[in-house]
């Protein structure tokens, strides 16, 4: 590189609701080229593209092709209630009703790490 050269330092995410109007924006903290963006609404499809800011602080003309995508809620435990030798679990489904779960489960004692023990493959029924 010359001593004239801009180097990138981190990057511009511009989002929204709308491919032609991405008015809010989100910058990540170094050159990394890939990102997260929290607290998205889940059913709902969001247009990303992203510019480069160098180490001037000027931004890129030019963004990137619009992506898209459209978050969606995973499936998520609401209960487990432990009794004599076992542990009956109840959990919420999302989207399409899947073929199966892979449930893996564990031991964790006090000032131990959980070590994933074994897993078990549950067909889900066919509605």
């Amino acid at each position: 590189m010359t001593e004239h050269s801009n180097v990138i330092t981190k990057y511009r995410i511009y989002y929204g609701t709308s491919e032609d109007v991405l008015e809010q924006n989100v910058e990540t903290n170094s050159a990394v080229t890939s990102w997260y963006i929290p607290n998205l609404q889940n059913g709902i499809r969001y247009y990303f593209a992203v510019t480069a800011v160098d180490n001037k602080g000027f931004e890129s003309e030019e963004r990137s092709l619009v992506v898209n995508g459209i978050p969606k809620e995973k499936d998520s435990l609401v209960r487990a209630v432990a009794s004599n030798t076992k542990v009956t679990l109840s959990w919420k489904v999302f989207g399409q009703n899947p073929a199966r779960y892979k449930i893996k489960y564990g031991i964790n004692t006090i000032g131990a790490n959980s070590q994933i023990i074994n897993t078990v493959i549950v067909n889900h029924p066919k509605p």
